[in-house]
């Protein structure tokens, strides 16, 4: 029979067919009938038993699968003048090569081969839907060696091991032109590894229509080199370990299936990945789909998916990435939803919707639009180390549009992020920065809602704008502490943009712009503090410096503040609060008393010109219409004449020079109070007590912290020649450009004390005279035990 056209097969079987071809009757006769065609000899969808004859195809000989052969026979492939021809033989199919003995069953090979022995494959076979499915068991340690040839079967399993057993093909000696062996199954899995089963692939092929390596139960797979291909190319479902050490692990391509994936980790096992290149061909389906509870491990190799991830980590799963290159072709390198650790490679784009720690390594975005990493809402992103030291080399964040895309959160320690339109940019989540670096892009921080954290150590220098806020931004830390050297935020028109509903919070740092510093009203700065600008070529830059006590409007704590509102929200959340007027206040809106907050504000005979305006909010204010001081100051010298108390001393913390400098640590500095020099302990440094050293004065974070220090007019001198003079007087008021620390535990009794006084002095409390009586004597009794104890103590 030959084909009725060019492109013409010999016969179509359909699907409801019967082909019988010759007889069965225990023999084969590979002479007659002969069929031929152009493309299949046959080509079957439905029944076809196959006894006698020869079958050629241009394509190949026989398309679909074969029913039934002559019992005891094979049928065998060859290739003559451009056909592939089959037909049935007895031939031998394998031999042992230690006892040099042949086989026509590969089975019965198998079975008789011993421990360490070579099975070689001899020719090609093809096994039909009624071969039994060729089994490795477990008690075998064997090798098959391919020797070039092809073992194919259409259905089932081709072959199922369960003991030890090595696959390899050392071709047919025809090196210039050597064609790999091959298994494979053109309707089913080519081979299951089951049991304790343990597998290893050398230079072999294997294809599969479904999946080409099956890994179960605690099996354990290691492919050093060949090709492995199949809908999925290795489903690992074993809870033990997959290896690839080299080779190609393939999925066998299709259109827009995402359930496929060249490696299928589906259990708990483990997949290392040491080389090899891993890809997935159908559209949507990643390299490698890490499923369940498993862990995905890349050290080296190319992985890459197709409009998909190279790697898609479920949200039980565990990634960890030493190297390689991973890519999505479209889409980004890795989709993480579990955990994943990454400390080297190169990976084209990040998706994290779980948990995922970069230490090292490069990753740039996977398109022309994209972002090197998108944490979504769910996301936690940990870049770097938090070690008290900055990696400033890597990882590096390299975006097209943005470096990052965060909406969860995101903490920076190490590493370098660009993006072309911003390095980051954050919408409703949380970033924090430390010890870092961000600089060549458009925008340094975007924050279109949400926080954003800037610790000290950090620099921002940006094409246009460092800082882009409408969300809230935090630069610097609010600890009563203010460094005007870090962080460092520059961009080339403004160093902060604030818009619309945003709040920037300035409490550290140096913010820079040619066209200002700022653009936008600023939310909060450091309590006692005020932003001075100063400009040098054609940038403006701006810092903190304190709040001078000409320019005070309240005092709490005795740290000035130029605005009623901004010592309010200074105060404290959990403890009473004083805050004393020094100018007039004229409300030109309401002033806000926020939750959780209890003043007394003493107007000090100053007045508060509310007009339409009120104190509004859910916190408490009770306004006295007094001072806080003179009215008993009799009783309190009274009180210390008493108890023989001395002189009020006083805890300083000096932040700048009378000319506006700071504090430096390259000098060094001495004491003197009426032109004689103060005699200083150094406690640590930067802290010091008046006491019988003559230590040199050095700052700790451009403070220098003295404590108790006695009334008296002070000069401070640095090597530099440069000075700061303060005072401290009669009354214990701090005078200059110094501040009081007021963390000390002894400010507490003269709080007390002052609180009777004012109770007493204004008539807002009322008491009898018997009730003010009980507590001065329990004042002055607690007073006295104090200053025995302190006396005790000094002695």
């Amino acid at each position: 029979i030959d084909p009725s056209r060019n492109s013409g097969n010999g016969i179509t079987n359909s699907k409801s067919g019967m082909l019988i071809l010759g007889e069965k009757d225990g023999t084969a006769n590979k002479e007659s009938p002969v069929i031929i065609g152009n493309k299949y000899g046959i080509n079957n969808s439905g029944i076809f038993n196959f006894y006698d004859g020869t079958i050629k195809g241009k394509t190949s000989a026989i398309s679909g699968t074969v029913t039934e052969i002559e019992e005891g026979y094979e049928i065998i492939k060859e290739t003559i003048d451009s056909y592939e021809v089959k037909y049935l033989d007895k031939l031998p199919i394998a031999k042992l090569v230690n006892k040099d003995k042949e086989y026509i069953d590969l089975q019965e090979a198998i079975n008789d081969a011993e421990t360490g022995e070579t099975i070689e494959i001899l020719r090609d076979a093809t096994f039909i839907s009624s071969t039994e499915t060729i089994k490795v068991s477990e008690s075998k340690n064997i090798v098959i060696d391919l020797k070039g040839y092809i073992l194919t079967r259409a259905n089932s399993t081709l072959l199922n091991n369960k003991g030890t057993l090595e696959i390899k093909d050392s071709g047919k000696g025809e090196e210039s032109s050597k064609t790999y062996g091959k298994i494979e199954n053109t309707g089913g899995t080519a081979i299951t590894n089951n049991e304790s089963g343990i597998l290893e692939i050398n230079n072999a092929t294997i294809t599969a229509s479904s999946t080409g390596i099956a890994n179960n139960n605690t099996g354990k797979v290691t492919i050093n080199k060949g090709t492995i291909t199949g809908y999925d190319g290795i489903n690992n479902a074993s809870t033990e370990k997959v290896i690839i050490n080299g080779g190609s692990i393939l999925s066998i391509g299709g259109y827009q299936d995402s359930n496929e994936a060249a490696i299928i980790n589906s259990s708990s096992g483990i997949v290392e990945i040491n080389d090899g290149t891993i890809k997935a061909n159908a559209s949507y389906s990643p390299a490698i789909s890490n499923r369940s509870t498993g862990r995905i491990i890349v050290r080296n190799g190319t992985i890459t998916g197709s409009i998909s991830s190279g790697i898609n980590n479920g949200d039980s799963g565990i990634i960890e990435i030493f190297g390689g290159n991973i890519s999505g072709s479209g889409s980004d390198g890795i989709s993480n939803s579990g955990q994943a650790t990454i400390t080297g490679g190169n990976i084209l784009g990040l998706y994290n919707s779980g948990q995922t720690t970069i230490t090292e390594g490069t990753i740039d975005p996977s398109r022309n639009s994209g972002n090197g990493i998108t944490n979504s809402k769910s996301g936690m992103l940990i870049l770097g180390e938090k070690d008290g030291t900055a990696n400033k080399e890597s990882p590096v964040i390299i975006g097209n549009k943005y470096g990052i895309n965060n909406s969860g959160i995101f903490n920076f320690y190490d590493g370098i992020i660009k993006g072309n339109n911003a390095a980051i940019t954050n919408s409703g989540g949380t970033v924090n920065i430390e010890n870092v670096t961000l600089s060549e892009s458009n925008i340094g921080i975007n924050n279109n809602s949400g926080i954003v954290n800037i610790a000290v150590n950090v620099t921002i220098n940006a094409n246009n704008i460092g800082l882009s806020n409408s969300g809230i931004i935090n630069i610097g830390t609010k600890d009563g502490n203010v460094s005007t050297e870090m962080p460092v935020i520059t961009g080339k028109t403004y160093g902060v943009n604030n818009g619309g509903s945003g709040k920037v919070n300035f409490y550290d740092g140096i913010v820079s712009g040619e066209s200002g510093a700022f653009s936008g009203t600023i939310n909060e700065v450091e309590p006692g503090y005020k932003i001075v600008t100063n400009k040098t070529d054609t940038l403006t830059s701006a810092t903190l410096t304190l709040v001078g006590d000409d320019e005070k409007v309240a005092v709490l704590n005795g740290i000035n503040f130029t605005s009623l509102q901004d010592a309010i929200n200074s105060a404290s959340d959990t403890n009473e609060s004083i805050i004393t007027l020094y100018k007039d206040v004229t409300f030109e809106s309401n002033i806000t008393v926020p939750a959780n907050k209890n003043i007394k504000l003493y107007l000090n005979g100053y007045t508060l010109n509310k007009g339409s305006y009120d104190f509004t909010g859910e916190g408490k204010i009770t306004v006295i219409d007094g001072t806080s001081t003179n009215a008993l100051a009799s009783i309190m010298e009274s009180v210390k004449e008493v108890l023989n108390i001395e002189g009020i001393k006083k805890n300083i913390i000096i932040y700048e020079m009378d000319d506006g400098s700071a504090i430096s640590s390259e000098s060094t500095y001495k004491l003197y109070k009426d032109n004689e020099e103060v005699m200083l302990e150094e406690d640590a440094i930067g802290i010091y007590s008046v006491g019988n050293s003559n230590d040199e004065i050095r700052s700790a974070n451009n403070k220098i912290y003295i404590n108790e220090l006695p009334k008296g007019k002070y000069k401070l001198i640095g090597d530099n020649n440069k000075e700061v003079k303060f005072e401290i007087d009669e009354s214990g008021k701090v005078i200059g450009n110094v501040k009081e620390n007021t963390k000390e535990t002894r400010k507490l009794v003269s709080t007390a004390v002052a609180e009777l006084i004012i109770m007493i002095q204004t008539g807002i409390e009322k008491v009898n005279y018997i009730m003010i009586i009980l507590t001065l004597l329990v004042t002055i009794s607690s007073l006295l035990y104090i200053v025995k104890k302190t006396n005790v103590k000094e002695s």
